[in-house]
C-alpha cells in the first residue's frame, strides 16, 4: 500500500496541466529576444555561456569519477531520439517515493558532487536559467517532491517569482535530457494553464516545476525498467544506485539547433556513482 505522501504527490503531478495541440495558444511577445543574431553582439554573450559552462564543471570529484567527455561537439543523440519524442506517459507520472524519499538534510547534503557531462558545445547555448536556494547552487530533486506534498516548490528557490516570460513563446517547450548511458529521454512539456491563457507570467517556479517532474518521472520509469541497462554503468539508474536523492538540478540550458530545446543541467552525489 502506498504511503500518504505517494498517494498526495500523485494526485498532485497527475493534476498538473498538459495540454492538447492548439490549446491555450499565447501570444507571441513583442520584446527583444534574449538572443541576437548580429555576429558582434552574438561573441561576448557566447564568451560568457562558454565561462560559465566551464566553471560548472570545475567541480571537485573524487579521482576517476569525472566523465572523460564533459562537452561533445554531435548532438546525434538528439537527432536520434527526435523520431520516437513524445509527451510524458501517465506511468511516468504515478510516483512511488517509498525508496528515494530521505530526510530533507539528506536529500539535501552531497558530500561531493559529481558534475554530468554536457554533450553539446558551448556556442550552441542561447539562454541559462540558473536554480539557487539559500545562496547555494541548485535544487536538489527528492526536496522538490517532498515539498510538492504542500504546493510548496517555491520555498526551493530564492526567486521564484521572478518572470521568465521572454523565454517561451508558446503553450510548451521541448524538453531533453540526455544522461550518460541511456537513450535521451525527450519530450514536449505544457507551460501552467494560466501561462498558456495569458491571464499569469511564466516564474522562475513554473520552469523549474516543468522541468523536475519530467526528470523526476523518467528516473521513476527508469528505475522501474530494470532490463534496460546502463551502457556507463557509473552513472546507472537505480535503488541501489543513483535515485531522486542523489540528483541536484543546477540550472536549464536552451540550445539551439533544427529545433531548440530546453536541458537541464545536473549534478550527482559521488557517493551513488558506481565505481
Amino acid at each position: 500500500m502506498q504511503s500518504p505522501l505517494a498517494v498526495y504527490c500523485s494526485s498532485y503531478i497527475l493534476s498538473l496541466p498538459s495540454l492538447g495541440p492548439g490549446l491555450g495558444q499565447r501570444t507571441l511577445f513583442s520584446g527583444v529576444s534574449h538572443t541576437s543574431t548580429d555576429a558582434a553582439a552574438c561573441t561576448p554573450a557566447r564568451s560568457a555561456i562558454a565561462s560559465w559552462i566551464k566553471t560548472q564543471q570545475r567541480r571537485v570529484a573524487p579521482s576517476g569519477m569525472m566523465h572523460s567527455a564533459v562537452l561533445g561537439t554531435s548532438d546525434s543523440s538528439s537527432a536520434a531520439s527526435m523520431g520516437s519524442m513524445a509527451s510524458s506517459s501517465s506511468t511516468e507520472d504515478e510516483f512511488d517515493f517509498g525508496y528515494a524519499s530521505s530526510t530533507s538534510s539528506e536529500a539535501s547534503t552531497f558530500s561531493t558532487s559529481v558534475p554530468m557531462p554536457l554533450p553539446f558545445p558551448p556556442a550552441r547555448v542561447s539562454n541559462i536559467v540558473e536554480f539557487r536556494r539559500n545562496g547555494s547552487r541548485g535544487v536538489s530533486l527528492a526536496e522538490w517532491i517532498r515539498l510538492t506534498e504542500k504546493k510548496r516548490t517555491r520555498q526551493c528557490l530564492d526567486d521564484p517569482d521572478e518572470c521568465l516570460d521572454e523565454l517561451v513563446d508558446d503553450w510548451k517547450i521541448l524538453y531533453q535530457c540526455q544522461w550518460p548511458g541511456y537513450d535521451a529521454h525527450t519530450c514536449y512539456i505544457a507551460v501552467p494553464e494560466a501561462v498558456a491563457a495569458g491571464t499569469a507570467p511564466l516564474r522562475k517556479v513554473d520552469f523549474l516545476d516543468m522541468v523536475c517532474k519530467a526528470l523526476a518521472g523518467w528516473v521513476l520509469s527508469t528505475t522501474r525498467q530494470r532490463h534496460i541497462e546502463c551502457v556507463e554503468p557509473h552513472w546507472a539508474i537505480g535503488l541501489d544506485a543513483i535515485s531522486f536523492k542523489h540528483i541536484r538540478v543546477v540550472s536549464v540550458l536552451e540550445v539551439a539547433g533544427y529545433v531548440r530545446k530546453w536541458v537541464p543541467v545536473l549534478e550527482i552525489d559521488a557517493r551513488a556513482i558506481q565505481p
